[in-house]
C-alpha cells in the first residue's frame, strides 16, 4: 500500500522474529484502520472495529496506538526531530534553500520507512477530517517555528524580524501544496519531485529576503 513516490529505499527490516510479528500487527491495524475510516468514516469507525478487522483485540490496538488519530500521526515526533536535526546539520558550501529542502527531504524519507501504509487515502482524510487536518495544520505551524530562526540566523536578521516567519510560513505553505498537488493527481507522481518543483520557486524569494 505504500505510495510509489514516498519510498525512497527499502527500510530496515526487523532482525528478530519477535519485531517481525509487533511489525505486522502493526500494519495490520493500519490498514484495517484506513480501510474503515475511508469506507465508513473515520468518526463512526470504532477501536473495536479495527482491532476485530485485524483480528486483534482492542486492548492490542492501544499497545501500538495511542487512539485512532495515532494511526495517521503516531510518528510525528520523530519526523519532526528529524526536521530539526537536519536543519541544524550544515554542509560545507550547502546554501540555507539546499539545507531546507534537504531537511524536508529526510522527513520524506523517514515517512517511507516509517508508513508501509501510507497512501492516497491517507492524503484524503487528512484533508477531510477536521480533527486530522487541525493536526496537520498544528505540525505545519511547528515546523515554521523551527525553521523561522534558521532563516533569521542566516541572513543576519533580529529573531522577532516578520521577514524570518514570513519565509518560514512560505516554505512549509510550498511543502503543503505540494501535499495537495501530490493527492490531487492520485498519488502517482513521486512528491521529491514536486518538493524539488517547489524549492526552484522558492530559491529566487529567499536567496533575496534581506535586500
Amino acid at each position: 500500500m505504500t505510495s510509489p513516490g514516498l519510498r525512497t529505499a527499502d527500510p530496515p527490516k526487523p532482525t528478530s522474529l519477535r519485531e517481525q510479528k509487533k511489525l505486522r500487527t502493526r500494519e495490520a491495524l493500519a490498514r484495517a484502520a484506513i480501510r474503515l475510516f475511508s469506507e465508513q468514516g473515520y468518526d463512526e469507525t470504532t477501536v473495536e472495529e479495527i482491532a476485530s478487522q485485524a483480528n486483534v483485540s482492542a486492548r492490542t490496538f492501544f499497545r501500538y496506538f495511542k487512539s485512532k488519530e495515532d494511526v495517521i500521526f503516531f510518528d510525528s515526533d520523530e519526523l519532526t526531530e528529524t526536521y530539526r536535526e537536519s536543519l541544524a546539520t550544515r554542509i560545507p558550501g550547502e546554501t540555507l534553500v539546499d539545507r531546507v529542502r534537504r531537511a524536508s527531504r529526510d522527513v520524506l524519507r523517514v515517512m517511507g520507512y516509517e508508513h508501509p501504509h501510507y497512501d492516497v487515502r491517507v492524503g484524503r482524510l487528512l484533508l477531510e477530517v477536521p480533527a486530522l487536518s487541525a493536526r496537520m495544520a498544528a505540525l505545519d505551524a511547528q515546523r515554521e517555528d523551527i525553521l523561522a530562526p534558521v532563516i533569521a540566523e542566516e541572513y543576519g536578521l533580529a529573531p522577532e524580524d516578520p521577514r524570518a516567519q514570513l519565509a518560514a510560513g512560505a516554505v512549509v505553505g510550498s511543502i503543503r501544496a505540494m501535499r495537495r498537488r501530490w493527492l490531487y493527481a492520485g498519488g502517482v507522481d513521486r512528491p521529491a519531485d514536486l518538493l524539488d518543483e517547489a524549492f526552484m520557486l522558492l530559491r529566487r524569494g529567499l536567496d533575496h529576503l534581506n535586500d
